[in-house]
């Protein structure tokens, strides 16, 4: 599996956005700047406490209720989907809109929403909308990078790869550029134009483990098996618990018949992350190997029950229908 650079708007924060409220009292935006250290610290579930009792007190301000959408997200980073959080945060950050249309941040956080839960044409809606609304560099650069990925997600490559060209030229330096535009030439079938931008990021970030995970994944997609491994050693010789890179050498170890060297790897990455659709792929082709076909396609249904096929295209799907009658 390739890595994404970490989705920017997930570091966003309230401090400095509260124009509207420092405005009514110091009082409440001494209290927001509180629940902002709260949240900072990692106690969500206080942070979103102390949220709903000042809009319950009857602070309707815009900035309060995305204040609360990122509490009830907790900082979550992966693709997983949970449609009952989903609900409620859609339904909070809506209102945020309602009440300040022209408001760009509640739509960059509605975006993430939507892309953690693979709504992805959603996504790309909200994200126009937060650039629309956006002047500062830094947040243009955050909605054209995060609006590529959403693309990327929905196989719109060409949309992705104009969306990072647009970022190039907001800030040619940034680490995502490299390691995401370079996933997306990999996703689009440009392995030249990925091993290029993938390589040029390497020079200028020697020690990125993003890096190195995309140029192992890269040569996992040519079948040079022995040079995806070397990449992913490095990773893991950086980070021993990097599931990516752990799951990804499993999959090598299979193609170079270290099966029992590849289980270990696996059962590293799943007990890492359970939620990741993408090692259970790979764990198919495991026991594909190992002439278990039943354990495989339970694998491959699991892959999709976690939403595989609608993030990464039909490869687990082909192999349901060569496999499993």
């Amino acid at each position: 599996m390739k890595i994404l650079y970490s989705i920017l708007f997930l570091s966003i924060s309230l401090s400095g956005l509260s124009q509207t409220i420092e405005e009514k009292n110091k009082e409440l935006s001494g209290r927001v700047k509180e629940i902002n250290e709260t949240k900072a610290n990692g106690n969500y579930a206080l942070a979103l406490t102390k949220t709903e009792k000042l809009i319950s007190e009857g602070n309707e301000f815009a900035e309060l209720y995305l204040l609360k959408a990122q509490c009830l997200m907790e900082g979550k980073k992966l693709l997983t989907h949970n449609e009952n959080l989903y609900e409620i945060t859609s339904n909070t950050l809506n209102k945020a809109i309602e009440l300040a249309p022209t408001y760009n941040l509640p739509y960059g956080r509605r975006g993430l929403l939507n892309l953690i839960n693979r709504r992805f044409d959603l996504a790309i809606e909200d994200y126009t909308k937060f650039i629309s609304y956006s002047t500062d560099s830094t947040l243009l650069f955050n909605g054209y990078t995060d609006r590529g990925t959403a693309k990327m997600y929905s196989r719109d490559f060409q949309g992705a790869i104009k969306d990072y060209e647009k970022a190039i030229t907001i800030n040619p330096n940034d680490i995502s550029i490299y390691s995401n535009l370079g996933a997306i030439y990999i996703d689009f079938g440009e392995p030249e134009k990925a091993m290029n931008i993938l390589s040029k990021g390497l020079v200028i970030y020697p020690e990125s483990t993003d890096l190195l995970n995309n140029l192992g994944f890269l040569n996992i997609k040519q079948e040079n098996f022995t040079d995806a491994k070397s990449y992913f050693d490095q990773v893991i010789e950086v980070n021993e618990n990097d599931y990516l890179a752990l799951g990804n050498r499993g999959f090598c170890l299979i193609k170079l018949k270290k099966m029992k060297m590849a289980r270990a790897d696996l059962d590293k990455s799943i007990s890492l992350n359970p939620d990741n659709s993408y090692v259970y792929m790979y764990n198919a082709h495991y026991y594909l190997e190992n002439a278990n076909v039943n354990e495989a396609c339970e694998n491959l249904q699991k892959a999709n029950a976690l939403g595989f096929s609608e993030t990464y295209g039909e490869e687990v799907n082909q192999m349901i229908n060569l496999n499993c009658k």
